[in-house]
Order: structure tokens, then C-alpha cells, then sequence
């Protein structure tokens, strides 16, 4: 197979990306993915949180809410507005995200700790100094999102390959020839958009891979619970960590958000995560404590060393491009991830 474009990664940093640079007039790109099905890993198990403020990310988050709630796919509504209230434990912690709302015009209602108890009884007094109500966030969509980005890049051309693991490299740059387990691909320029996998494909294809780390989050899905304890709009906790959202109807979406560093080659769930979840929230929110949980899983958020995404060429290899290290915020922010990526690609190909 030949390639101008070769992304490695099927979830939303390759999808996005393949978006882009189709709705760019590049062809002759081809997105493979190691996996039977397109973004099985984080992008298809992460909460699914919409949120503009996020004070190290704000370029991604920003910008990427907007294109969630201004874009259609054809895969029918990215977002689901149903705002988020920001809570923080310090004065301090409320400042940071203030001003953030401030400097990037994000529309925000300050509320003080005893409305927010006021709505909200089961949260612990002890864990809120106030927080902000932000109308325009919501819940995202995941399947919508993925599956438009990769319908549209496929009706743009784009060729899509599932079941299709990088095994070597025969030869580095101008062009590239890898070794894959559906047959070579010889292709003029490598995306590298695996997540947490990006350092299996550098040994694979002979690079060192930028310093990123893995770690394991736990979701938790209740038991249906009464109407009355509906959660809108979603909680997240931006001292104390944890988040809770209506997932369905009747059911909630609770994470303590765990971080444990990992490889994704010994990824397992933590058999005692649900006791660690439950001593979280005898701190935070006592009641939720009691809430029966379902069913639960995990999955891999990664991260660079400085917490900001790497959307850049390579320093040493050749026609090697870096779409990674997303962190939490992947589904919110790849729209923007993707289009910047696109762009400085576009812009070598086309020089």
C-alpha cells in the first residue's frame, strides 16, 4: 500500500486529524488502527465532560466547545448543553478558574458554598468555598464525535484500516516503509496518534518517543436511582478531584479521578477500585457513598511532560508528526488538536 499520509491511531487525535487534512484537499491518506474497532481504548471509555475551563488547556477547551456545539457531522448533536457547575475548595482554587472565565470570555455565574449546598445536600460543607455555574458546558457525545470525524474523512477519501498493527520499519523517511500485519505500507509522512500506545510505535518504527506518561482512571456507573436525585448540570471538583454526571435516564456517572501511572501493555482494572472510590466520597459527598454502583471501568489519559498536548514534527526523524499526550480533555479539545495538526501538515506537502 502507498500513502502520502499514514496516521497511526484511530481515536480522536488520528480521526480528527484525518478530518482535517481531508477537508484540506490532502489525499491519500490512509488511518490505521492495531484494533478490530476504531477508538475502543480512551476515546471511546472516557465521561464524555465538556468543559471550557481548564486553566492550562484553555486554547484546546475553549475553542473545542464551540466546535462542539456549532458543528454538524451528520452523526446527529456533538453536545448535549446541559452546563456544569466548577467547584473548588480554596479561595484561591475559585480565583484561578474565574479568572480564566474572565480572560476568555466564558459566560459563568458565581455561586457561593451555601447555594451549592442549597442544590446539592449531599456534597460534604468541608470540601467547598464556592464555585462557578457554567451554562454553555455539557456532555459530550463520544460515538457522535469519533464516528463523524471518520465517516466525513472516508467520504473525503481517506482510507481506513482497522486490524492493522505497525510491526517494523524497513526504512526511515523519504519515504517510510513499516512493516505492518495487514502488508507494507510505504507512505511519505507518519502521523503518530496512538495515545497511550505512541511509545510501542517509536520502537516499532526505530525513534525515541517524547517523554509521556500513562495513568489509569476508574468510571463508575450507579445503580437507577430516583428522580429526584438527577444530576444536572454535571459536578466536577477541581481541588478535591472527582466528578458526577447523569449518564442515563435514572443512572449517574461517578469518578473519584484516580491517577495510577501505567503501560498500556499491563493495563488491568484496579480490583479494589470501588473501595478506593468509596473512601473518596465519604469525603467529599458522604451520600454518594452509599449510592450502589453497577458497573464500572477504566481507561488510559496520557499526558507530556509539561501537560500540554504535542501537536509538532518530530526533532529528529524525518516526515514524523506527533498528534499525543491529549490528557483528560481529548474529546473536548481534539477539533482543534486535529485542525492544527492538518495545518502544518498540509503546509509541507503543499510547500
Amino acid at each position: 500500500m502507498r500513502a502520502k499520509v499514514l496516521i497511526v491511531g484511530g481515536g480522536f487525535a488520528g480521526a480528527s486529524t484525518a478530518y482535517f487534512l481531508s477537508q484540506a484537499g490532502i489525499g491519500d491518506i490512509v488511518l490505521v488502527d492495531k484494533e478490530s474497532h476504531f477508538g475502543i481504548h480512551s476515546s471511546g471509555r472516557n465521561a464524555g465532560l465538556g468543559r471550557q475551563i481548564v486553566p492550562e488547556l484553555m486554547a484546546y477547551t475553549s475553542a473545542g466547545m464551540s466546535f462542539l456545539r456549532n458543528t454538524n457531522l451528520g452523526t446527529g448533536p456533538l453536545l448535549t448543553v446541559s452546563g456544569s457547575v466548577l467547584l473548588a475548595k480554596t479561595s484561591t482554587g475559585l480565583q484561578e478558574i474565574m479568572d480564566c472565565a474572565n480572560q476568555w470570555n466564558v459566560t459563568y455565574k458565581a455561586l457561593c458554598a451555601q447555594e451549592i449546598y442549597d442544590r446539592w445536600s449531599m456534597l460534604s460543607k468541608s470540601i467547598i468555598h464556592g464555585g462557578l455555574y457554567i451554562p454553555d458546558d455539557g456532555m459530550i457525545n463520544i460515538q457522535a464525535l469519533l464516528s463523524g470525524f471518520l465517516n466525513n474523512a472516508e467520504h473525503h477519501g481517506v482510507t481506513l484500516q482497522t486490524s492493522c498493527e505497525i510491526l517494523g520499519c524497513k526504512q526511515q523517511g523519504k519515504p517510510w516503509i513499516l512493516e505492518t500485519s495487514q502488508g507494507d505500507i510505504t507512505t511519505d509522512i507518519i502521523v503518530a496518534a496512538s495515545g497511550a500506545w505512541n511509545r510501542s510505535l517509536g520502537d516499532s518504527i526505530g525513534v525515541m518517543t517524547p517523554v509521556m506518561t500513562s495513568f489509569r482512571r476508574h468510571l463508575f456507573v450507579t445503580h437507577p436511582l430516583p428522580v429526584t436525585k438527577r444530576v444536572e448540570p454535571f459536578l466536577w471538583h477541581v481541588d478535591d478531584h472527582f466528578y458526577i454526571r447523569q449518564y442515563n435516564d435514572d443512572t449517574c456517572l461517578i469518578s473519584a479521578c484516580d491517577a495510577t501511572e501505567m503501560e498500556p501493555q499491563s493495563f488491568v482494572e484496579d480490583s479494589n477500585a470501588l473501595m478506593k472510590l468509596k473512601k473518596q466520597l465519604n469525603h467529599v459527598a458522604p451520600s454518594l457513598a452509599t449510592y450502589e454502583i453497577d458497573r464500572q471501568w477504566a481507561c488510559l489519559r496520557t499526558f507530556t511532560e509539561d501537560n500540554i498536548p504535542l501537536v509538532d514534527w518530530d526533532n529528529g526523524a524525518n516526515n514524523l508528526f506527533w498528534v499525543a499526550g491529549l490528557g483528560g480533555h481529548g474529546a473536548t479539545g481534539c477539533s482543534v488538536i486535529g485542525e492544527q495538526a492538518a495545518v502544518a501538515i498540509a503546509k509541507k506537502i503543499l510547500d
